[in-house]
């Protein structure tokens, strides 16, 4: 048998490689993810992939500015709005604007399932195989939310549904989204597998030696759904001092606490995700009390971190932390966060 040519085998890895198409969130971008401070995170999993043999695309629902990135991930191709199209004209193009690369493409996959019909209807124009991923179930924090009779959680069902009813695989982040999954359409339980959310563990890792000058930390967005006005209150029936990273529509709230608890409330709006450990690892205790939660990435993130965490007794929560064994389960109001603290 001849030895083959480097060259030879090179071309035939490059033959070989499996280009995987992702589709962000709807009315997602890459912009966005940066503003946000989570750009590297969600980005990790992708860099990873291209260093074995695959080739990773991302449709964005950015703008031109979307391409600014290229230079900092040139293994990953972004097809983005680079037209600036109104948003509903590029969401029906999508799968023509960006033909030459979706027809060379192996497989699609969702990041989410809001917005994911668009990467459905894509594979069946292109005819690829379809992983509808989910971290969460909208229609399920919609009936938390609003309500599981409300119009707008049966028309995310059904959408849901037809979705998931298309793919060709199926990844959720739980068992319970399996079990849930698995009810809702036929094969559910034969093409559904679980991946948790991943975590860095090169960057959210115990520290050796460190000192900690924050009590309490909370990582989240400023919303209802985190249970921040409880979680404020909770903090102000206690000495601790607590560090807030996150914003949203309850910013105002955590302003106000932060003058009536005299400088024990530190509050940054963002950071990136690289900064996190820094900070966990300064921190003494984790807490997220939501009212509801799918797979929470920060909560993994410090108990990587080797955080002894606090988290709120829901679904989500229980598949993650195990009740005084890995962490402390509590309820949702105010006395209960307290006495867990």
């Amino acid at each position: 048998m001849r030895e083959k040519d480097p060259m030879e085998l090179a071309m035939n890895l490059a033959d070989d490689r499996l280009r995987l198409t992702l589709f962000m969130t709807s009315n997602m971008s890459l912009t966005h993810w940066d503003r946000s401070g989570i750009l590297e995170r969600e980005l990790e999993l992708y860099k990873r992939l291209g260093k074995h043999a695959v080739e990773v695309g991302i449709v964005s629902y950015g703008g031109s500015q979307d391409r600014d990135y290229f230079s900092r991930f040139s293994e990953i191709k972004i097809l983005c709005n680079r037209w600036n199209l109104p948003s509903r004209v590029y969401k029906r193009l999508i799968p023509w604007v960006h033909a030459p690369w979706l027809r060379a493409s192996d497989v699609f996959k969702s990041n989410q399932l809001l917005g994911a019909e668009i990467a459905a209807q894509a594979a069946r124009i292109w005819r690829k195989p379809f992983i509808a991923r989910c971290g969460y179930l909208q229609s399920q924090f919609l009936a938390h939310t609003i309500g599981a009779d409300a119009e707008v959680t049966d028309t995310a069902i059904r959408t849901e549904n037809d979705i998931l009813d298309s793919a060709s695989k199926i990844i959720v982040a739980t068992p319970a989204m399996a079990r849930s999954v698995s009810e809702r359409i036929e094969d559910g339980d034969m093409k559904t597998a679980v991946v948790p959310n991943y975590v860095d563990i090169d960057l959210f890792r115990p520290a050796v030696e460190t000192d900690t000058d924050i009590d309490v930390l909370f990582v989240g967005r400023l919303a209802p759904q985190k249970n921040v006005a409880e979680f404020l209150a909770a903090i102000a029936s206690t000495d601790l001092n607590v560090m807030v990273i996150g914003d949203g529509e309850l910013s105002e709230h955590v302003i106000h606490m932060k003058e009536r608890l005299n400088g024990r409330l530190q509050w940054l709006p963002r950071i990136p995700n690289s900064k996190l450990p820094e900070i966990m690892q300064r921190s003494g205790l984790f807490i997220l009390p939501s009212v509801w939660e799918g797979h929470p990435k920060t909560l993994i993130e410090a108990m990587a971190s080797g955080l002894p965490v606090i988290a709120s007794d829901i679904p989500g929560h229980r598949e993650v932390v195990k009740h005084g064994v890995t962490g402390w389960l509590c309820g949702t109001s105010a006395s209960s966060i307290a006495r867990a603290m």
